[in-house]
């Protein structure tokens, strides 16, 4: 039999002591292990451990809390007298080349690059009317002013403004369908839902052409919700 001196050791949680001794017998290796009877408990973290992480709890609270969008729904007045969409009006274009709006804006880093206009985009913003307490509500309301706050700071400045180097934007709003017409098992309900949001885009559609296109070319520019009605609009 073939011994290996014993020796003490300690786990790494909390140091749990032990004793270990190994040897050789009948050609098979043998560990033994006790453990001390008496185990330390675990460390308990720092007080100050305590308040930091009550802390991050805090920010991370306030944060979600926060809401950026409604700051700009002052600047939203506009009121449909039949809850319809007027698209002479441009108050019912998110990006419209005859007013400034965030698709117009340019990254600094860019601000010098040459510019030009030799295409229309015709730009369908995705899903914005996601809040759960109008789950039942199956269209939002063209004159939302927290939508449009939230369409304008979001699609239009981080999406359609991809496209405002070389390009006239045109983004009209719409009673786009609640997110949960993507969900529903009841199928009817959604799909008058989308019917309505897709004849917003029509109507906005056929306005752009008989009014401000002129026979330019024209590439159509959507994201999630805007492309299920995009695909309709090309057939």
């Amino acid at each position: 039999m073939t011994r290996k001196t014993a020796y003490n050791k300690g786990f790494a949680i909390a140091g749990v002591p032990c004793f270990a001794d190994t040897f050789v017998q009948g050609g098979s290796s043998v560990l033994r292990i006790k453990f001390s009877a008496k185990t330390p408990r675990h460390r308990k973290p720092p007080n100050r451990m305590k308040q930091f992480l009550f802390f991050v709890a805090i920010l991370v609270s306030l944060s979600s809390c926060s809401d950026k969008y409604v700051a700009f729904k002052n600047r939203y007045s506009h009121k449909s007298p039949d809850g319809n969409p007027d698209y002479k009006n441009l108050s019912y274009w998110a990006s419209h080349p005859w007013k400034w709006d965030p698709a117009d804006s340019i990254p600094k880093p860019l601000m010098n690059e040459s510019r030009d206009s030799v295409v229309d985009v015709f730009f369908l913003h995705p899903t914005m009317f996601v809040f759960k307490k109008y789950k039942n509500k199956w269209n939002a309301d063209i004159d939302d002013h927290y939508i449009n706050a939230k369409t304008d700071y979001s699609s239009m400045l981080y999406q359609a403004s991809a496209f405002n180097q070389h390009a006239r934007i045109f983004a009209p709003r719409y009673r786009e369908a609640h997110i949960n017409a993507f969900f529903t098992k009841d199928t009817a309900a959604a799909n008058k839902a989308f019917e309505l949001a897709y004849n917003d885009i029509k109507t906005a559609f056929e306005y752009f052409l008989k009014t401000w296109n002129g026979s330019r070319s024209i590439i159509i520019a959507s994201h999630s919700q805007g492309t299920k009605h995009a695909e309709r609009l090309l057939k």
